[in-house]
């Protein structure tokens, strides 16, 4: 019991106000190291215990937000095991978003660390070359759409039977240009070049494939692939903005899908997916609170509740739940991915990093402190200490004088660019540069 507590009190800690989330994050924090299992990190004890790339892109990616950066390294040092002779990172067959989810786990974890030496310049120059290879395999095809774009996969089951999806593709993108930044910074001068040129290709691809099918279907809503209809699958569309922050959630294709979804394929605040779960996705609701919390639409709050709310006594989620009876009716019972975004859309929600250097828009880096805050937390106190960002380790306090909110941090750098720290959920006009400090803010209230 000793070893499991220090063990857990390690990296991020959060005094939350007290409540199911509170005790929800406390739980997932600890269930997601019971997900490692040295080598190999999976989504679920039973069913799903087994290792998919895309899975661990998600469940890396908060092991490390939360500081739990040897488990993550440990995972992650594995994957070369898993490549092969022609670059690709093979967990199963015909899974063509494996490249991508590989690539952006390890810059996560170097982002989140500043560590170089997790950067593989030799896996990473294979893998970036097997994803141009293999999206050209077939350049010449007959129907415009798909050129350009990886062949049809079997990648996410909730996207439906073989077929070409634009996920392989958003993966792929997001897997090129981290591929690029990592080369670049390990010195791979003319690989990163490559693969610069490679992920401008791909991204001109998607988008000519996009217009194609926008002209057929009368709508900017972005299909799961060139062939496929309006469908409950457009959800997968959502990756390109968050976690892969390829378009922002402004963009009118984005904006598009994320009303689609609200409107045709939402039972009250959650996603209902009528392809493969046909149930109420529990990770699958919290992509779209995702996209939301990137808007600034507190409906992205509405889907936490839903969340918190939906989850069984254990504090656990499966994959999807039965929208009559609530209990669990796809895949395994306590699932890794939708515990991870859990997770992740707390860390969001309290700490997000914004600017060039998190593909947030703007041109200088920052943190913004307490961007969306539930109800119930307005006039409670709340303490992050020791969380990693991608611009250094950061820790604050936030108390209340009545309803004026005192905001006390302090930012250690790893370098001397600036940051610029904003509060938009307490107020949005503030903003400072300073390392460390404190603001007295206020009055202010939760919409």
């Amino acid at each position: 019991a000793r070893g499991w507590h220090a063990l857990t009190r390690r990296g991020m800690q959060l005094d939350l106000p007290p409540g199911r989330l509170a005790d929800a994050v406390d739980a997932n924090r600890r269930f997601l190291l019971l997900f490692h299992d040295g080598g190999d990190i999976t989504p679920g004890p039973f069913t799903y215990h087994r290792f998919w790339f895309r899975d661990a892109a998600y469940m890396l990616s908060a092991l490390d937000a939360y500081g739990f950066h040897q488990e993550s390294r440990e995972v992650i040092d594995h994957f070369r095991d898993r490549q092969r002779v022609d670059g690709f990172f093979l967990s199963q067959r015909q899974e063509w978003d494996a490249n991508g989810a590989a690539i952006y786990a390890m810059a996560e974890h170097w982002r989140l660390t500043g560590d170089g030496s997790v950067i593989d310049a030799t896996a990473i120059e294979h893998a970036v070359r097997w994803i141009e290879r293999m999206r050209n395999r077939k350049r010449k095809r007959r129907d415009p759409a798909l050129r350009g774009l990886l062949p049809p996969s079997v990648s996410a089951e909730h996207l439906g039977p073989l077929d070409t999806y634009y996920w392989d593709g958003f993966w792929s993108l997001r897997g090129l240009v981290d591929g690029a930044a990592m080369l670049r910074a390990s010195g791979a001068e003319e690989p990163a070049r490559r693969a610069e040129e490679w992920a401008v290709g791909l991204r001109r691809d998607i988008d000519s494939s996009l217009a194609l099918v926008e002209a057929r279907l009368g709508s900017k809503v972005i299909p799961a692939g060139p062939r496929r209809r309006i469908d409950p699958a457009i959800i997968g569309s959502l990756v390109a903005c968050w976690p892969l922050r390829l378009w922002a959630a402004d963009d009118p294709r984005i904006a598009a899908t994320t009303e689609a979804i609200r409107e045709r394929f939402c039972i009250e605040r959650a996603f209902f997916q009528g392809i493969s779960h046909t149930g109420l996705g529990t990770y699958l609701t919290m992509q779209l609170a995702f996209v939301e919390l990137e808007a600034g639409d507190r409906r992205a709050i509405d889907r936490l509740e839903w969340m918190i709310e939906a989850a069984m006594p254990t504090m656990t989620w499966p994959e999807a739940i039965h929208p009559q009876l609530g209990g669990g009716c796809m895949g395994d019972g306590h699932h890794g991915w939708a515990a991870a975004d859990l997770l992740t859309f707390v860390r969001r929600i309290l700490i997000r990093e914004t600017g060039p250097a998190a593909a947030g828009g703007g041109t200088e880096n920052g943190l913004a402190l307490c961007t969306m805050l539930p109800a119930a937390w307005q006039g409670q106190p709340i303490e992050v200490h020791d969380a990693p960002t991608y611009f250094g380790r950061l820790s604050f306090v936030l108390r209340w004088h009545g309803d004026r909110p005192a905001l006390l941090w302090e930012l250690d750098k790893r370098n001397d660019a600036p940051v610029r720290i904003t509060a938009p959920g307490l107020d949005p006009t503030w903003s400072t540069t300073d390392p460390r400090g404190d603001a007295l803010l206020g009055p202010v209230g939760v919409p």
